[in-house]
């Protein structure tokens, strides 16, 4: 039982270093988007909005994972109930509006004029780290071999 709670407390810990970093770009990105608005080709690009709409919902999704984790980690309470609950009710759907806007985003930098704005280069740069940071938070998450 204490070598479950080890490998549950060392992969909990490490996913939270990562939300955490997660949270830096998610806010970096946020800026980005801001300053985008300002300009009429993003304020009005149908791409664009629906990318916002998303990302809003996928950064709601984060901020409860990361609460959530924070919680996990600090009480120790690593039950397979809590850890299913923190996949599927807040990971998994954070997940899924993240690739929503992320598959927007994709379709917006095939209009050349949009590429050529620094901000929006910023923007893919920052999401391109979000990207592997996702992907190894995700790697972790199948490290705890839960049964569910």
């Amino acid at each position: 039982m204490f070598r479950i709670f080890e490998h549950y407390d060392k992969i909990s810990t490490e996913i939270l270093r990562l939300l955490f970093i997660l949270s830096k770009q998610i806010i970096s990105m946020t800026n980005s988007i801001h300053i985008l608005l300002e300009y009429q080709m993003f304020n009005t690009n149908p791409s664009f909005k629906k990318f916002i709409d998303a990302f809003k919902e996928g950064r709601y999704y984060h901020y409860r994972c990361q609460g959530f984790m924070e919680s996990l980690v600090l009480t120790k309470c690593y039950s397979p109930f809590s850890i299913n609950y923190w996949i599927y009710q807040l990971v998994y759907p954070a997940v899924q509006h993240f690739s929503e806007a992320l598959e927007n985003l994709d379709k917006m930098k095939q209009s050349s004029p949009l590429n050529q704005n620094k901000e929006f280069e910023q923007l893919l740069v920052t999401v391109e780290e979000f990207k592997k940071t996702s992907e190894e938070i995700m790697r972790l998450v199948r490290t705890y071999n839960i049964k569910y």
